[in-house]
């Protein structure tokens, strides 16, 4: 059921000395050339990063044939295509990708759907069938990573609760709670927030029936393909649009979970480069990193908005990479470091400007890229894999890198051989995780 193979190569060459490096993006070659699983180039998917691995579900390319010969294996293919209606697993120490055999009835809804991973399950939501908005879904289906089993969940929900059939929409998971915004239907956009309680299953609406005697000053304009972030009990709306506008970064929406009203956060600037605030754009990514805490010195007092914090790296913050915005493709970092709302440019732009894509970030601080389109004439999609560190690692994170840097294909050594030349169990799990040899 393999689409694609990793380039050939007779041996593998010699690597250059390694050293860590933050904000720099490596491309992730596979550990066995010309013998691994690849997926296809792709665009509207989503990852997710679960226990040491990396999930890709769905996404679309409207350039594969039906007949496609590396397609030819794929039984669900002939009915969904130009749609993927398929699972990978991503492993980030191998650095294989592993296509997982699916059961039961998933989703249809294979491009612009949200997924998140609670409890061993990948939860996906929403979603479009092709062509676009004429198939769109409010349902929600889990995948247990155990079983590889899908199922639907029977989530409760009066009329008045249950989202619409959208795709484009933002998700977050805080604890049970899966919170939901804007999207579109292919023909309306939207702004409403709800929630989803993954224990009760069970749906609630967050935002009131607009009243068209009272206007709401900080009601934002309805939008699809934002991203969300959770800070202070607030959910922030970063950029967004629709086919024919997209929105900017200088004041974001923001909808209070506790008063269940929207506000609006004033952001600064990037005092670095003359440029202040990434463009307005959608179809962008984000990965989030920190908790907000610092103990590698001692506080100072509270930060303002024109302080730097000491330890930079542990606070809270929101890197957002690639998107468009109508005109341009993207390939910027930046960084929003969320206790000061301060937007900074990070100089570890993308080999290549991107927007469709989905970017995901490992327990270490590591950001993953796959996919997205690069092209707006050709209609170009991308099947690489970026990664760059957002944050600098244990040492013992470092050691294991260098260690599958200078021995790309452990993998191919037994669980036993790797333990015996001294290899820690909890490395060797990593490499050998969802096989007959984890444990």
């Amino acid at each position: 059921m393999a689409h694609g193979s990793s380039p050939a190569s007779s041996a593998h060459p010699v690597p250059a000395p390694w050293c860590f490096r933050r904000w720099r993006w490596e491309e992730v070659k596979p550990g066995s050339p010309g013998a691994d699983p690849w997926p296809k180039a792709r665009s509207g998917h989503r990852l997710v990063f679960h226990a040491g691995q990396i999930y890709l579900f769905g996404g679309y390319n409207p350039n594969l044939t039906l007949d496609d010969p590396e397609m030819a294996d794929d039984p669900h293919w002939a009915q969904h295509s130009p749609l993927f209606n398929e699972l990978w697993r991503f492993n980030v120490s191998a650095r294989r990708w592993t296509q997982l055999t699916m059961h039961g009835e998933g989703p249809r809804a294979l491009a612009s759907h949200t997924m998140v991973s609670y409890r061993g399950r990948l939860v996906v939501y929403g979603g479009t069938g092709s062509p676009f908005g004429l198939t769109t879904s409010n349902e929600v289906f889990a995948f247990n990573l155990d079983t590889q089993h899908w199922e639907t969940l029977a989530v409760e929900a009066a009329s008045p609760e249950l989202p619409p059939a959208l795709y484009g929409q933002a998700c977050l998971l805080d604890g049970p709670s899966l919170f939901t915004m804007g999207g579109t239907s292919g023909f309306q956009y939207h702004i409403d927030v709800h929630r989803l309680d993954l224990e009760q299953k069970a749906w609630s609406r967050l935002t009131p029936d607009p009243n068209p005697l009272v206007s709401d000053p900080f009601l934002p304009p309805a939008r699809y393909r934002h991203e969300l972030c959770l800070h202070q009990k607030r959910l922030l709306v970063l950029g967004g649009g629709t086919s024919m506008e997209a929105f900017g970064f200088e004041q974001i929406p923001a909808f209070n979970l506790e008063t269940g009203l929207w506000e609006r956060q004033t952001t600064w600037p990037n005092r670095r480069s003359a440029q202040e605030f990434p463009e307005p754009r959608r179809c962008h990514s984000i990965s989030h990193w920190g908790d907000g805490k610092c103990d590698r010195t001692q506080s100072l007092g509270p930060l303002g908005p024109t302080d730097i914090p000491l330890c930079f790296d542990l606070f809270a913050d929101v890197f957002l990479c690639g998107g468009f915005d109508g005109d341009a493709i993207f390939n910027q970092l930046w960084r929003l470091h969320l206790p000061t709302m301060r937007w900074y440019h990070i100089k570890c732009p993308l080999p290549h400007p991107v927007y469709f894509h989905d970017a995901t970030v490992t327990q270490s601080g590591q950001a993953y890229i796959f996919g997205g389109v690069t092209n707006m004439e050709s209609n170009t999609r991308s099947d690489q894999l970026y990664r760059t560190w957002l944050t600098i690692p244990s040492l013992r994170e470092m050691a294991w890198e260098a260690v599958n840097h200078y021995c790309p294909n452990l993998a191919d050594e037994s669980s036993e051989t790797l333990m015996e030349m001294g290899v820690p169990r909890e490395f060797v799990s990593r490499l050998f995780y969802g096989s007959d040899q984890a444990g």
